[in-house]
């Protein structure tokens, strides 16, 4: 039984590691600024629009980012959900999956961020339209993906998480 409760510690204190990252939470002086999200849909509208020449349905396209601007906006995410609520964002990184074990048997998806130098990263989970969490419905595990989806919150043993649902993976 001790060994269940330090297994179910150290995936715990995984997935909270795997959801934030290596950042701090900001201080007072940078929580009075707006979030970079004015610029992040600024620059992909524009750049949507002169590639294409037709709106795209997503309100925040991560993947127009630089990689240090995508992990950044991944932060301000993370730690502003409220703020992203509701809005169809894309995204492009890693494919990752986190079971909570043989108890609940919970699987989590995600698409891991990594900042300019590859040294930490941050996740955003995701579910599949129709609510599907069967592995086999996912990508595979390490693969690069592009995931469309519209960004909520939820709340698991009273923590919220932030994730993206009725997701799809793009060619």
């Amino acid at each position: 039984m001790k060994c269940k409760k330090s297994l179910f510690a150290v995936l715990s204190i995984s997935m909270i590691l795997f959801l934030y990252g290596c950042s701090e939470k900001p201080n007072e002086a940078t929580t009075s600024q707006q979030p970079v999200q004015s610029t992040v849909q600024a620059v992909s509208s524009e750049e949507d629009s002169e590639q294409s020449g037709v709106e795209d349905d997503v309100d925040v396209d991560l993947t127009q980012l630089s990689s240090i601007m995508c992990y950044s906006e991944v932060y301000t995410m993370i730690t502003y959900p409220e703020q992203y609520i509701g809005k169809t964002v894309r995204m492009k990184g890693t494919m990752a999956h986190y079971s909570s074990g043989a108890e609940s048997g919970q699987n989590y998806f995600a698409v891991l961020i990594a900042d300019a130098l590859a040294c930490c990263q941050q996740g955003i989970e995701f579910v599949l339209e129709g609510g599907s969490r069967d592995v086999k419905d996912y990508p595979l595990m390490n693969t690069e993906v592009t995931v469309v989806g519209e960004f909520a919150t939820y709340e698991e043993n009273g923590m919220t998480y932030c994730n993206l649902i009725h997701a799809r993976v793009e060619e």
